[in-house]
Order: structure tokens, then sequence, then C-alpha cells
């Protein structure tokens, strides 16, 4: 049984906690502040708080939402959720959004930006993390050539720069694709 899915939220932002000595005071400003921007008030289900004093605003916040951490009767609300990972920093955000997106049998890629520098920079992307992929696979065969239970320990690493280069050639393929069928919409029209 793979794990649920807030407890992969809560493992990432716990993680990045952790790692970073953010404070979860600030970190919950981060969740409310894009809560408050992406969820209409009259659709908003968790109430932060508006104190006056920002020093007991941020603490009552990070009381608000790390609440849910361990509310196993109504789980993790989807808008608190979308704010967790939106107020996370982008590389851990889409560590975040990898996981989740996997759990489901999918991958997650970039939306690719549209134009000629931004396709440029998308095949250096794709090179860049196909070639982080390799050198995480490599000490994994360095020693008898196979990959087996003797790499466990260097699974984890490998396994991630995997998923990005999967993510970079996702969204190469996302602009090859965009090309294919822009033609046939100009010979339609043409």
């Amino acid at each position: 049984m793979s794990e649920p899915r807030s407890h992969v939220v809560w493992r990432h932002v716990t993680l990045f906690i952790n790692k970073t000595g953010t404070s979860w005071p600030t970190y919950c400003a981060d969740v409310a502040e894009h809560y408050h921007t992406t969820v209409p008030g009259p659709l908003r289900k968790v109430e932060f708080s508006l104190h006056r004093d920002p020093h007991e605003r941020m603490r009552l916040n990070a009381q608000t939402v790390r609440r849910f951490e361990h509310d196993h009767k109504f789980g993790l609300p989807n808008d608190l959720e979308d704010a967790m990972v939106m107020a996370l920093p982008q590389s851990r955000r889409f560590d975040l959004q990898a996981d989740l997106a996997a759990r489901t049998g999918l991958l997650a890629a970039p939306i690719p930006e549209i134009g000629p520098a931004h396709d440029a920079l998308g095949v250096a992307g794709m090179m860049r993390e196909t070639a982080e992929a390799i050198e995480a696979i490599a000490p994994m065969l360095e020693s008898d050539g196979v990959i087996d239970h003797k790499d466990a320990h260097l699974a984890g690493h490998a396994e991630q720069q995997l998923l990005e280069a999967m993510g970079a050639l996702r969204s190469m393929l996302a602009r090859v694709h965009r090309a294919k069928h822009s033609d046939k919409k100009l010979r339609e029209v043409g």
C-alpha cells in the first residue's frame, strides 16, 4: 500500500523545514498568502489569522496549518495542499509534485514556455538532466555492471535524477508535439 497523499506532502514540507532551517511560522505565512491569493473568500475552508501583530499572526497561522498534519478524520483540504505546495521553493516544489504524480503512475513535467530562446534552453535542460541521471546511475554500474540490491543505497538519488530527466524529456516532447500540430492547423486554415 502506498503512502497516503497527505503524508507525501507533510514529508516534503517537514524535510524542507528541517534542511533549510526555515521556521514553521515563516513557511506558514507563505502558505496563508498563497491560500488567500488563490482561493476566493466564500470558498475558503481554512480560516487564517488576521491578527494585527505580524509575529502573532504568523504563530497562529502555523498552528492552523499544523493542525491538519494529524487530522486523520478530514485530511488535508485540497486548496490548503495547493497552497502548501506553492509555498515551497521551486526545486522542492517540483520534487513534491513529481512524487505526487508518481503515486498515480504519471510523470511531472514543466509546461514548456513558447519561443526560440525557450526551445534552445529546453534542449540544454534536457541534456543537463540526462547527464545528471547518467552520473547518478554510473556508480551503480561501476563495481559489477549490474544494478541490483547492492546498489540500494544509491537508488534514491538515481531515481530522483531519472524522474527529473524524464520530466525534461517529456517537456521537450510537448514542444515537438506542439510544432507538429501547429503545422497541421496552419495548413487547414490556409
